[in-house]
């Protein structure tokens, strides 16, 4: 009886998990969004835990009751980030990326592969 070792299959692409729902209010592109009750997306906000109860970046700008696109985990790459590779990114105010660890509510967003990329994986709120 012999055992066969299936073939390693490669890929170039990392996965990524995306998620469309419709927009509760106005949310632009390369913004920080959470989920309402209605199960519409609006922006995060680490003001209080509730609002900061991230899921994903939106990929795409939209109107209130039009659909957004978000990316709950994987690499995200955009001209916009210009952080320092392997920085630390949070969640700031009105949905923002941001490196500097925020004083009411620390959501850690991911981290900067270097300017242009960043990894997406939200953690839990931490209560500062």
């Amino acid at each position: 009886m012999g055992f066969t070792v299936p073939p390693v299959v490669q890929s170039t692409e990392a996965a990524k998990l995306v998620l469309t729902k419709t927009a509760g209010e106005n949310i632009s592109a390369l913004k920080i969004v959470r989920l309402t009750a209605s199960d519409n997306y609006v922006l995060a906000d680490e003001v209080t835990y509730n609002e900061a109860l991230a899921i994903g970046v939106a990929l795409n700008a939209a109107s209130t009751g039009q659909q957004v696109r978000a990316l709950t985990l994987g690499i995200l790459e955009d001209a916009f980030f210009t952080f320092p590779l392997n920085t630390l990114l949070y969640l700031g105010s009105n949905g923002t990326i941001t490196d500097t660890v925020p004083a009411t509510h620390r959501v850690r967003l991911g981290y900067s592969l270097g300017p242009g990329a960043i990894f997406v994986k939200i953690e839990e709120p931490i209560i500062l």
